[in-house]
């Protein structure tokens, strides 16, 4: 994120989640360095029943993916497809703060 190489966040589309709207500032944190951290405004709000279905809507390179299959599996370790059924998934689309 913070090298602007991916601009869309993936998540479980959740409570916490979807009080998230278009205009938001968003900061990011690397949980290692407490310092690290930049903030985005969130542009777009990408929602699906699942991360299949969602990488029929976004490009997945940037979600810092090579290939939908490779997201559906990375994140399938994250979020099993019974809290993806549960929840649905969002792709949070952000601008980095100049």
């Amino acid at each position: 994120m913070k090298s602007g190489k991916k601009d869309i966040e993936l998540r479980l589309y959740d409570d916490k989640r979807k009080l998230i709207q278009i205009g938001d500032m968003i900061e990011f944190a690397n949980f290692s360095d407490s310092r690290n951290t930049f903030c985005a405004e969130v542009v777009a709000l990408h929602r699906a029943a699942d991360f299949a279905s969602l990488c029929q809507k976004i490009d997945c390179r940037r979600a810092g993916m090579e290939s939908p299959e490779e997201l559906i599996k990375v994140l399938a370790e994250f979020y099993p497809a019974e809290r993806q059924k549960e929840f649905g998934v969002v792709g949070i689309e952000v601008k980095r703060e100049e």
